[in-house]
């Protein structure tokens, strides 16, 4: 009786098997239905030109489906611009900020003047080399979390950022200048805001920053007009540093005061930040002196 049970259980464990097999190879092989090129993740995609650009299309039409009254010059035109004519792995940014919208606002500013419209647009390329050919996802470059990207940015790909400022008129973007910024991860938001001493417009790129608890600010200025290559100022706020920008020396380049801080934990008072000292820095020719110990400089 007991060899006759152990033989019946034998049966139903070799049927589970075979049963299971069939399923995975039926299914293996299987094509199934398309599906939506969005959804597909991973590291397919991230080795994969062909369906990094199938999804970059897809995205495109969701946006044409939401923007019924299109213009030109316009976000999507912007986004075909790139996809058509940057190197693989480049994209427009999506800003990461609340919106009733069903999709991301873009990182872009509009302004016009007597020839068109100016067209400012916060682009990564991805770097790709013999080591890494990893394109970037920009979900991995947006938000708080993003910003510890910093920390291992090969392991996602390592995303570059730049401002490129473009003329367009009828669709046809012509670039006036791109700009480098010093960051990997983190993104927030782009805006135009204005300097109150000066009275002057400048863009501000702001990235957040998980790993101090703060943000730092790109700030770029077009002292010498629309067509020129803007300075870059760069400003920061965390727990336990900050700067401003001043008109230190009265010029039309903002210049900037670091402040130094003591950071001190205790049980009575859980934390206690101290600011001790301030320090100017002018901008001089080239890059951001000290005017209390000219040795020590910086180049934004």
């Amino acid at each position: 009786m007991k060899k006759k049970y152990w033989i019946i259980i034998g049966v139903v464990i070799a049927a589970v098997i075979i049963l299971s097999s069939g399923l995975y190879y039926f299914g293996a092989f299987d094509s199934g239905p398309t599906e939506d090129p969005s959804k597909v993740q991973g590291d397919d995609v991230a080795y994969d030109t062909q369906k990094d650009l199938s999804i970059q299309e897809y995205n495109i039409q969701q946006r044409k489906k939401y923007n019924k009254k299109r213009t030109d010059c316009d976000t999507i035109a912007l986004m075909e611009h790139i996809l058509n004519k940057y190197p693989d792995g480049t994209y427009l940014m999506m800003e990461d900020v609340a919106t009733t919208n069903p999709l991301p606002n873009a990182a872009v500013i509009y302004q016009k003047d007597a020839q068109g419209d100016i067209v400012y647009a916060l682009i990564v390329k991805s770097r790709k080399d013999s080591v890494n050919q990893r394109v970037v996802d920009i979900k991995n470059l947006t938000g708080y979390d993003a910003s510890f990207t910093d920390l291992d940015s090969t392991r996602l790909g390592l995303g570059l950022f730049f401002v490129d400022a473009f003329r367009c008129k009828g669709n046809d973007f012509q670039l006036l200048w791109s700009k480098e910024l010093p960051s990997h991860g983190g993104f927030y938001k782009m805006e135009m805001q204005k300097w109150a001493p000066k009275n002057v417009p400048y863009i501000r790129v702001r990235f957040l920053d998980a790993i101090r608890g703060g943000h730092v600010d790109y700030n770029l200025f077009q002292t010498n007009g629309v067509d020129s290559i803007p300075h870059l100022i760069q400003n920061y706020e965390n727990l336990r540093q900050k700067n401003r920008m001043v008109a230190g020396n009265d010029d039309k380049i903002p210049d900037f005061y670091e402040y130094v801080y003591i950071y001190k934990e205790s049980y009575e008072t859980l934390q206690q930040i101290t600011l001790i000292d301030s320090i100017l820095y002018l901008w001089r020719d080239t890059a951001y002196i000290n005017t209390r110990n000219p040795k020590y400089f910086r180049y934004f």
